[in-house]
């Protein structure tokens, strides 16, 4: 699975965004805004749960104000940022537009993905 989440490198291109939803099993993306302060917040959850879920999930992004994103980030439901969002086998799985600290980002990815030791 690809590490790139935390760099600059994990934000998805449009041109690309569909051949990653569809290729990738267990994928997060996290929509996010420079201008948003909770936005750090959600990133330094996801670094420090990086290590559980580096090998059971690919972790990408999007930044909201790109504005060739606005109509598939509608159909998302996304309402505002922090969102994540899961996908399993290129299918959209669920929105949670919010921060999610430990223990909801946890229950989260077990209830769409199963534990990351479910698939050893």
């Amino acid at each position: 699975m690809e590490k790139l989440w935390y760099t600059k490198d994990s934000e998805i291109p449009f041109s690309h965004l569909d051949e990653i939803i569809s290729g990738t099993s267990h994928l997060l993306i996290h929509v996010w805004a420079g201008w948003n302060g909770v936005d750090g917040i959600q990133i330094e959850e996801l670094k420090k749960w990086g290590v559980v879920f580096e090998d059971h999930m690919t972790i990408r992004s999007i930044n909201v104000d790109q504005k060739e994103f606005r109509e598939i980030l509608r159909s998302w439901k996304i309402s505002n940022v922090p969102a994540l969002v899961f996908f399993r086998d290129g299918k959209h799985m669920k929105t949670v537009s919010h921060l999610l600290r430990e223990d909801d980002l946890l229950k989260a990815v077990n209830e769409i993905y199963g534990a990351p030791e479910d698939d050893v």
